[in-house]
């Protein structure tokens, strides 16, 4: 029944796909978590396939036994062997190759060591990447990964029908593709969350601005402790409001959230320009400036390991998906009733579609047997479970409805929308909506696709003003959005202006901008 459920999704993504084609309607985005299993091919793959992919797959020979290696940015957890013998008797049943896992702790241990194993032409198979930490297309620049062009058609042709044509546009660079887009929810939507109980009281309906968020919870902060309720509020911690602030207006990254230069996705022919000079950033970085004063983000929020429980927040700003109210009352169980109000729109870019990707590496001995790991991992149900969630009645249980619930303390952690389909797949207890995938269907079909679709800014233009940049952005962007320069905010922001500027800033821009003419010149 659930394969027949996302076979009807795929075909209903690829037929969406090809309306958007004809220049009216939208891309899927953001997608959930179930996909059919490698021996169910998707319905999708006959019909709505490229002219020039084959129909059926071509006899890959896989009587050799091998070994591929796997990397993942997430952090190790016990139980994780058990695991991994378990996934890999599904790997050796269906494509004779046993796969080493590696989980490489946070995002940021993961760049450093995936960047020194790609610099230094390290042998390995697979690995993640995206577009916020092992940057895509700079390891494509640097000759990283695999053209799988050409393969993605010979080699695995049905996982090549089942991701429609504009996903796999949003993947290429320089007319190539070097990654296959981990299918979740790919259109972005972000807006308010309200902790009912202060809502009214407090007038949360006045708040038009996130200068206007940080008015109010402090606010209610205040109004709180002359109760004599004084708690320690985590307002937002470093939460990057501007990153989710800009999939309300549809302001698209290009190239990274670290280089500077935006546009406007919603615009025919957008013009790049520097979002740290802009009014929102000034008001962004202001407003978390007077919530880390009045002690509404914790001081040492960004050396504190402390987590604080979501209980403690009186109103937040963040990436919403399709979510409503009740699906968030579902995570925020200790407050009295959620208010979500969601101001933008839903955007499709190619920043949200290569936000989670999976590539074959360039130095891969067995390119073959890791496009159809990865091909695996896309479609066997049974095996997304276990990278995601383990093994059953171990780590989670399933109820009668089919749907996942975790066991508290369990000792596996999984992966979640960092390897292949997350529609594959069980549904968790958390959604009540057993159409989930039907409703997520019709979530990407009202998602608005950027004039940008399809665009990757090549870094090779101009990398040491980027790379200067990048180190200019790293150094001041995460205190702004803690808010942790405080009363001096304002100095150090005409600071790291200035250092922009030194660093090249407008090079980049204009940079961007030429790549930007030069593909919309070529549509």
């Amino acid at each position: 029944m659930r394969s027949k459920r996302i076979m009807a999704l795929l075909l209903a993504l690829v037929m969406m796909f090809s309306l958007a084609g004809c220049g009216e309607k939208t891309q899927p985005t953001e997608a959930p978590t179930d996909a059919p299993k490698a021996t169910d091919a998707p319905a999708a793959g006959a019909t709505d396939a490229p002219t020039d992919a084959p129909t059926e797959a071509p006899a890959v020979d896989t009587s050799k036994h091998v070994d591929l290696s796997w990397y993942i940015s997430i952090k190790t957890s016990d139980d994780m062997e058990e695991v991994f013998a378990e996934a890999n008797k599904i790997f050796n049943d269906k494509i004779n190759a046993d796969v080493e896992f590696n989980f490489l702790g946070s995002n940021n241990d993961y760049k450093t060591n995936m960047n020194l194993m790609i610099g230094t032409q390290e042998e390995f198979d697979i690995c993640y990447t995206d577009n916020w930490s092992l940057l895509y297309s700079d390891c494509v620049a640097q000759g990283g990964f695999l053209d799988i062009t050409d393969m993605l058609q010979t080699v695995t042709p049905e996982l090549w029908a089942a991701i429609p044509e504009e996903a796999w546009d949003a993947c290429r660079i320089n007319g190539r593709i070097y990654g296959i887009p981990n299918t979740q929810q790919w259109a972005r939507s972000a807006g308010y969350l309200y902790n009912a109980k202060y809502y009214e009281e407090y007038d949360g309906k006045s708040v038009d601005s996130l200068g206007d968020l940080a008015d109010y919870i402090i606010r209610v902060s205040e109004g709180e402790a002359a109760k004599g309720n004084k708690w320690d509020c985590q307002a937002s911690g470093a939460k990057d409001w501007m990153y989710d602030y800009c999939q309300t207006v549809g302001w698209e990254f290009i190239g990274g959230q670290q280089i500077p230069g935006l546009a406007n996705g919603t615009e025919e022919h957008p013009t790049v320009f520097n979002q740290f000079l802009t009014d929102e950033y000034k008001e962004i970085i202001q407003a978390k400036a007077k919530l880390y004063v009045a002690g509404c983000i914790p001081s040492d929020i960004l050396t504190s390991s402390t987590t604080y429980p979501v209980s403690n927040q009186i109103a937040c700003f963040e990436n919403l998906g399709m979510s409503d109210e009740v699906e968030q009352q579902n995570t925020k169980v200790d407050w009295e009733g959620v208010v979500l109000i969601r101001p933008g729109i839903s955007l499709l870019t190619t920043d949200s579609v290569t936000a989670t990707m999976t590539a074959v590496s360039a130095t891969s001995k067995n390119p073959e047997r890791a496009l159809l790991a990865i091909q695996e991992m896309y479609f066997n149900g049974e095996l997304v479970d276990l990278m995601k969630l383990g093994i059953k009645d171990k780590h989670y249980t399933v109820d009668d409805l089919g749907r996942y619930t975790k066991i508290k303390g369990a000792a596996y952690t999984g992966v979640s929308y960092k390897m292949g389909c997350t529609f594959s797949g069980m549904i968790p207890s958390s959604y009540a909506d057993l159409d989930r995938w039907e409703r997520t269907e019709e979530w990407n079909a009202n998602a608005v696709p950027s004039s940008l679709l399809g665009f990757n800014y090549d870094t090779s233009k101009c990398p040491t003003e980027i790379t200067n940049c990048q180190a200019v952005v790293n150094e001041y962007h995460k205190i702004f959005m803690a808010g942790a320069y405080g009363e001096d905010t304002m100095k150090y922001y005409e600071e790291f202006i200035d250092k922009l500027e030194a660093a090249g800033v407008d090079t980049v821009i204009a940079d961007k901008q030429a790549q930007i003419d030069a593909f919309l010149a070529s549509k």
